[in-house]
């Protein structure tokens, strides 16, 4: 399947947007019926009010997003804050409340989007991995469907913003990669740099500092596809001249993320410090940057030592060496998580 192609389903793009319509109108649906017959009448222990489960952080999200919307009525549109307490959901929802009502099924046309446009993605991506269409559609519905989805379509959470995000740099460096072979034309290097920027934007909205990890995982992909592109220039498979143009691309994407990675600590707030001893052996600008997302996990772990989210609290950073020796760890959360003991 030709990846610049972008095409759907059967072979016409209007199939991508009646999957996207299906999903979204499924969203919609079960997200009314979950904040409006589920809660109230079927679950009504669980019910925080206003559609809303007990116990998660869009309970704060939704006082916030309420508060700054009086303000704004007050004061006027100068008083508007995207990430008033810290949290951009709030922000988002209080621009909208200003404009309709200070409830939460105001967002739901919004987080149904934000869903429905990630299933897309995954799917185009799966498509790259695949050309038989009904299995990649297949493949994608587990992502659809799956209960704990409801946690960011349903209710109002930075999830919905941050998962698209990833996807799109997920999508973007795949189209980038297919303009590879020699004859294919420069436009998937647009397409995919562009596609990048929306995935570091939508990420930066909710987790300025995620996108400090995004920029850490594209360092590695970078250095990694430099090698390759050098290896298809000896075997000639690409022209010294398009390799050049592909290192000089993947690199300056590389630092054109900088600017986006400013702010998450400060975001965060974290108020902690940490004993940190610096190597030796690594650059100053990586060092610093595993020292950021050190301070950020230590403020979530001191501050909010009983969310639910939370995990191995008891283990602290002090050093790049604790990092490298948690990956195993971090990889065995990543792949097989939640444990038994969560379920």
């Amino acid at each position: 399947m030709n990846i610049l192609q972008a095409k759907s389903l059967i072979s016409n793009k209007n199939s991508l947007f009646y999957i996207w319509l299906i999903i979204l109108l499924y969203g919609v649906i079960s997200s009314f019926f979950i904040q409006f017959v589920v809660l109230p009448y079927i679950f009504p222990s669980f019910h925080a009010g206003d559609g809303l489960l007990k116990g998660g952080d869009w309970i704060s999200f939704q006082k916030l997003a309420v508060d700054l919307s009086q303000r704004i009525r007050t004061e006027g549109w100068a008083a508007w804050e995207l990430r008033p307490g810290g949290q951009a959901p709030a922000g988002i929802a209080a621009a909208i409340y200003v404009l309709t009502v200070p409830k939460p099924w105001t967002l739901i046309p919004l987080n149904a989007a934000l869903h429905a446009t990630a299933a897309i993605i995954l799917l185009l991506i799966i498509l790259q991995c695949i050309d038989n269409h009904r299995i990649a559609l297949l493949c994608t519905l587990p992502f659809v469907f799956f209960p704990s989805a409801m946690a960011w379509y349903t209710q109002i959470h930075k999830d919905g913003y941050f998962i698209l995000g990833a996807l799109f740099f997920i999508y973007g460096w795949v189209v980038f990669l297919g303009i590879m072979p020699e004859k294919a034309g420069w436009r998937g290097a647009l397409k995919g740099i562009l596609l990048m920027y929306a995935g570091i934007f939508f990420v930066w909205i909710v987790r300025p500092y995620g996108v400090q990890m995004i920029q850490g995982i594209d360092l590695i992909l970078t250095a990694y596809i430099s090698i390759v592109f050098m290896v298809y220039f000896v075997k000639r498979k690409i022209s010294f001249k398009k390799m050049i143009i592909l290192l000089f691309l993947c690199w300056t994407m590389l630092i054109a993320i900088t600017p986006f990675t400013r702010g998450g600590i400060d975001y965060e707030e974290p108020v902690v410090s940490i004993d940190w001893a610096n190597s030796k052996w690594v650059p100053d600008y990586i060092e610093n940057k595993i020292y950021s997302l050190s301070l950020v996990r230590e403020g979530f772990r001191k501050r909010y030592p009983e969310a639910g989210s939370n995990i191995d609290i008891d283990r602290s950073y002090h050093s790049i060496g604790d990092v490298v020796r948690y990956i195993p760890r971090a990889l065995e959360i990543v792949l097989l998580a939640p444990f038994p003991k969560d379920w």
